[in-house]
């Protein structure tokens, strides 16, 4: 079972589970509820996160796919995001409206 985001109107993930999604074009990665991860997804690699509040945590990454931009990218997994998953302004992301380049 693999990670699935569709971004659009409700979004949902696989196996039509709804999910929170923020849009967040000031945020440099794609952050994702661990709970949501498959461990087969995690690729076994940690990264910095740099936070608002001036915090450094390490967490780990996951390949997903958002099949609103049709592509797969590395996310950052944390336990507790505000929201389930925040999609950042990520090089090489393109959907319909903009490409992050």
């Amino acid at each position: 079972m693999h990670v699935v985001l569709k971004i659009k109107n409700a979004s949902r993930w696989r196996n039509d589970k709804i999910v929170s999604v923020l849009s967040d074009t000031k945020c440099s990665t794609v952050v994702v509820r661990h709970g949501l991860v498959n461990d087969d997804q995690l690729t076994g690699k940690d990264e910095m996160c740099f936070l608002i509040d001036g915090t450094i945590r390490h967490a780990p990454v996951a390949d997903i796919e958002i099949t609103f931009y049709k592509c797969k990218v590395k996310a950052v997994c944390m336990e507790n995001p505000l929201y389930d998953v925040i999609v950042g302004k990520v090089v090489g992301l393109v959907n319909n409206n903009t490409t992050f380049v």
